[in-house]
Formats: C-alpha cells, structure tokens, sequence
C-alpha cells in the first residue's frame, strides 16, 4: 500500500517532504506527495481526479498540515470526528491507528476569522471534509493529522506564515508517524 501524504499548499507540502527526507530511513518508502490547495471544493476535485486516475494503487491517505484552533492544548492533533460548517453534518473518521490525541474539527468554506459557532471545536480547518467524502465513497483508508498554529478569529487576521511553517516542522514526531503508518501500510 502506497502513503498518498496530502497537503493544502506547497509550502506545507514542501516542508513535510523536507522532514520525512531528513529521517533517512533504510527501507525504500511507497510515499507519494500530492498538494490539495484551499478549500473542501478543490480538495476534493484534486483528489478524486487522483485517485481515479491511480484507482489500481492501493493508498493510505495522510492528510497533514496547519490548521486553526480554538483551545487546542496539544501541539499536534489527529481528527477524529469532522463536521462540516454550512451544514452541520457530522462524519466519524473510521481509525487506523491512533498516533496523536484525538479531537474534534470544524472544516470551513471560509476563513474562520469571528466566534459564530455554536459547537465547541478544539480545530478548524478548509479541507478535511472534502476529503473525508471523497475517501469515504472510494473506501481510502487515511488519517488526518494536524497542527494548530493559529486561534480562531485573533491570530487568523494576521496570520504568520513563516511561523506556521516552522510550527509543522518542529511539533510533529515525523519518526513516529511515519513508523506507524509504514507498519499499518505494510498489512
């Protein structure tokens, strides 16, 4: 089984392909990296027409990059429950394997900048959602794993990309989640 690694932008993409580079694994990876770009809308568009076009590959989706936060405690996170904004429509990621604390996420159409939701979220993001559809209907096994860098409606406005960047680079176990995922991958 091949890791389909899927991040929003190429900045977060770059970065995560620089960080599983630098563990210098003996063993060949089946490690493939995809940019999604913004928005459930585009991430879904991007990765169905990817894995149609790939549909005799067996993939494992990771989902990964900087998401917002609303009292995130920890500093990387694995999704666990999803509920998209505009509908309040709920899905429940089926899980592999745990590699970080679970928590709950709100995905947006847009950027969460003001406090109207009616839920408790510990994260937001533009994409998870997208993708949960698209590898639920097409039976993906994948994980999401984020980073919150930035809270909700404060920090968003003026959002620091440079530090968001080095947030991704640093607060994840990179060893860790790619033995674990290499383990699942390989049964």
């Amino acid at each position: 089984m091949k890791i389909l690694v899927c991040c929003a932008t190429r900045w977060e993409l770059n970065v995560v392909k620089e960080e599983i580079k630098h563990l210098h694994l003996k063993q060949k990876l089946e490690i493939e990296y995809f940019c999604l770009w913004i928005g459930n809308f585009a991430s879904m568009f991007h990765l169905t027409k990817k894995l149609l076009e790939e549909r005799d590959t067996p993939f494992l989706v990771l989902n990964i990059w900087v998401c917002g936060h609303r009292w995130a405690t920890e500093p990387c996170v694995q999704i666990a429950k999803l509920r998209y904004f505009l509908h309040s429509k709920e899905q429940i990621v089926p899980i592999i394997c745990q590699l970080f604390p679970f928590v709950s996420c709100v995905s947006c159409d847009d950027i969460a900048f003001q406090q109207n939701y009616e839920w408790e979220p510990v994260i937001f993001d533009m994409e998870s959602y997208g993708i949960e559809y698209v590898c639920q209907e097409l039976q993906i096994p994948r994980v999401y794993v984020k980073v919150p860098v930035d809270s909700s409606w404060e920090e968003t406005q003026h959002f620091d990309q440079k530090k968001a960047l080095e947030t991704l680079r640093t607060c994840v176990d990179w060893e860790k989640l790619l033995h674990n995922l290499l383990l699942y991958s390989k049964n």
